[in-house]
């Protein structure tokens, strides 16, 4: 097994293979959702890009937090988030609070938008986690099963491909 974390360049900008399949699994999650919504597509549309902002500073702003040690001796890496450093955990909870003022704010019921993305967000989650398998991140416990792979000095579960299979 070989990490993979960058897949290609555009220009100077490296593609890495954690965003990449994040990001398909985004907009595969957006098209089958605005196809089975039709009405509503604009508003799910909307709702996409304003969680998925907040989503990235949340993820971002908890990640610092846990990490607070480290930012203070190195403030500037803050802003580096190419360089890593995203909380799953932080980008639900700013994503969730922004979906919340948007419902608010435009007054519409934000029970109903949760119970639409419930449906989306495992697709999300397991074309997501094809990425971390590449890029070599979540990996599983040393296991002897006969399909684990060789990392980090032994035989381990490819965790992030049972999530991808179960999500």
């Amino acid at each position: 097994y070989h990490r993979i974390p960058g897949l290609f360049h555009i220009g100077s900008l490296r593609v890495y293979s954690w965003g990449f399949f994040v990001s398909l699994g985004i907009l595969t999650a957006l098209i089958i959702a605005n196809k089975n919504h039709k009405k509503e597509s604009k508003t799910i549309t909307d709702l996409v890009i304003i969680t998925l902002i907040f989503g990235i500073l949340g993820a971002r702003t908890i990640y610092v937090l846990l990490n607070i040690k480290h930012f203070i001796k190195n403030p500037i890496e803050v802003f580096n988030i190419m360089g890593g450093g995203l909380s799953y955990f932080g980008a639900l909870l700013f994503a969730f609070i922004a979906l919340l003022t948007y419902c608010k704010i435009t007054k519409k019921d934000y029970k109903h938008y949760l119970d639409i993305f419930a449906i989306y967000i495992p697709i999300v989650q397991a074309i997501g986690r094809i990425g971390c398998f590449l890029n070599g991140c979540c990996y599983g416990s040393l296991t002897r099963v006969p399909w684990g792979i060789t990392y980090l000095g032994g035989i381990r579960h490819p965790a992030q491909i049972y999530e991808s299979q179960y999500s």
